[in-house]
């Protein structure tokens, strides 16, 4: 049996694209939050590379569902929810970082040890 490669399979480039059109908005948030984080890191003097981009990396993950995310949080307390309230949540996710945001919610909800750095 001889071994298929990408060029002999069409229909995965094809499911491929299909995807990514579906979820071009959500790769958008991504994109964004990513920048944001991205330009938030450079702009510290002491920003280490690895962490920067290990910051915009997550940022871009966790904003991948920022949409169905808000949805179920707005539905649960019966608000409306309008969708373009995600691209500036995105750049404010971004711009504040998840460090400082994990930061918040264990202080929150009372995860914190005590130690402050």
């Amino acid at each position: 049996m001889k071994k298929q490669t990408m060029q002999d399979r069409p229909d995965w480039w094809a499911a491929w694209l299909s995807w990514l059109a579906n979820h071009r908005n959500e790769i958008g948030y991504s994109v964004l939050a990513a920048v944001m984080s991205i330009l938030a890191g450079v702009r510290k003097k002491n920003g280490n590379p690895k962490d920067v981009i290990t910051g915009a990396l997550m940022c871009g993950i966790l904003c991948f569902f920022v949409k169905p995310t808000l949805t179920a949080l707005f539905a649960i307390v019966h608000w409306d929810f309008s969708p373009e309230l995600c691209w500036p949540i995105s750049a404010a996710i971004g711009y504040a970082g998840v460090d400082s945001i994990f930061a918040y919610a264990r202080h929150r909800f009372g995860l914190d040890d005590g130690d402050k750095k």
